[in-house]
C-alpha cells in the first residue's frame, strides 16, 4: 500500500472513531480503533510519518503518527542509527518552530514528548551531541521560554 493510500485509510478510521456515538455503531468504531492500532505496531518508518504529517488533514491522524514515531523510537532506540535519529530531532524540531501557532495542543504536545525522550535517551547513553551545538535541550528550552506570544501559544 503507497503512502497516499495509508493516508486515506487513516483519516477515514479518524472520521470514523471521532464520529458521535449516536452516528456510528460500536462495531465500525473498534474497527477504525484496530486501525490505529495495526498503524502503531507498524514497522518504524521515517518516511511514512513525514508524509502523514505533513499531508493529513486530520489531527487526530498527525497525533496517531506521533504516538507510532514515538513508541517505534522507544522500541527500536537500539537498532536505529544515529543520523536517523538525528534526522528525527531536525524535522521535529523544523515542524515545531514552523506550525507551533497552529498545532493543536495535544499534537503540539505529543511532538515535543518526542523530543523529549530523545534527549532523555541519548543522555542516558551518554550519546555525543552533533557538532552543530545545537542541541534538543536548548531548542526546547528555547521554545518553551518564547517571549513571542503570539506565535508560541
Amino acid at each position: 500500500m503507497d503512502m497516499e493510500n495509508i493516508r486515506q485509510v487513516l483519516e477515514d478510521a479518524a472520521q470514523t472513531f471521532l464520529s458521535a456515538a449516536n452516528t456510528i455503531t460500536n462495531e465500525r468504531r473498534r474497527e477504525a480503533e484496530k486501525v490505529f492500532l495495526q498503524f502503531r505496531r507498524s514497522q518504524f518508518s521515517l518516511d511514512l510519518y513525514r508524509y502523514l504529517i505533513e499531508h493529513s488533514s486530520s489531527s487526530y491522524v498527525v497525533y496517531q503518527t506521533l504516538t507510532a514515531l514515538r513508541e517505534g523510537i522507544v522500541k527500536e532506540w537500539s537498532s536505529l542509527d544515529d543520523p536517523l535519529k538525528e534526522q528525527v530531532v531536525q524535522y521535529l524540531l523544523s515542524y515545531i518552530y514552523t506550525h507551533y501557532s497552529t498545532l493543536s495542543v495535544h499534537v503540539r504536545e505529543q511532538a515535543l514528548q518526542i523530543l523529549v525522550v530523545i534527549n532523555k535517551r541519548r543522555k542516558a547513553q551518554r550519546t555525543q551531541i552533533p557538532k552543530n551545538g545545537f542541541t534538543v535541550s536548548i531548542a526546547l528550552s528555547n521554545l518553551l521560554q518564547s517571549n513571542n506570544d503570539k506565535e508560541f501559544q
